[in-house]
């Protein structure tokens, strides 16, 4: 498996810590690596105690959708081993949280159509995550000044990049945000992160009411003054470590 695992610093000797996590990385489906996430991984891994496991994934344009998609669902049923325990956790940030919501709906799925029992993630934690390819949402007018790392253009070239022709509107596998209620239902507790003054604040927000009408649970937490994908961005500021350890409290380790 191509990408980065990231071990704790001191992991239980009974690995009772629980099972790892996967965490699917941004960059707008054609940016991008697991190397420039180690960061990231390293933080999340010491605030929970888990491993964590970057992945690299096809990109886009060489390798349109569903590429990305089919690379994570390969990834995941690697790792996710019934044999080995509960599932793991599923993360992403931006186009990563997207795709990872995009995972989760395939996996849900795939289960209900009685396929090869692969198990859903336990978790879903999403930082900024990117879930409507349409990208005409009103917090992209609305934030254009205050965001200066993701806006319209940048998210309507990706989205031409990734979707080369398949409407936004038409596939909930690239825009989560219009899947049908029905099909949230039965998604794992999520966790969500974003800046109020994102682009993608309006993914964010109606991801989380759409799923908890859907009855799933949902931890929101939109903190003003803060940029896109913040906890990766902003190692040393201290609301980036409140995320990580919000994190460790959503998988009850702490």
């Amino acid at each position: 498996m191509a990408g980065i695992a990231v071990d704790p610093g001191d992991p239980p000797a009974d690995d009772s810590a629980g099972p790892p996590i996967v965490h699917l990385h941004g960059g707008g489906y054609r940016l991008g690596g697991a190397e420039g996430w180690v960061g990231l991984a390293h933080r999340m891994a010491r605030a929970t105690g888990r491993r964590v496991i970057v992945p690299e994934y096809r990109l886009a344009p060489e390798h349109p959708f569903p590429a990305a998609l089919h690379d994570a669902a390969a990834v995941w049923q690697a790792v996710a081993d019934p044999a080995q325990g509960p599932p793991p956790v599923l993360s992403g940030d931006s186009a990563g949280g997207g795709l990872a919501v995009a995972l989760a709906l395939a996996l849900r799925s795939a289960a209900a159509a009685e396929s090869p029992a692969v198990p859903g993630p336990h978790r879903l934690v999403l930082l900024s995550p990117l879930l409507d390819l349409r990208a005409d949402a009103p917090s992209y007018r609305l934030n254009a000044e205050r965001d200066r790392l993701w806006g319209r253009s940048a998210a309507r070239e990706a989205a031409e990049g990734y979707l080369q022709g398949v409407p936004p509107e038409a596939e909930p596998l690239a825009s989560p945000l219009l899947a049908d209620p029905a099909a949230l239902a039965g998604l794992p507790p999520v966790l969500l992160f974003a800046g109020t003054g994102e682009a993608l604040i309006d993914d964010a927000t109606g991801f989380a009411r759409r799923a908890a009408r859907a009855q799933v649970a949902v931890e929101a937490h939109f903190l003003p003054e803060l940029p896109h994908v913040w906890p990766l961005l902003l190692p040393d500021d201290p609301r980036s470590a409140e995320a990580m350890a919000r994190v460790a409290d959503f998988l009850g380790l702490s």
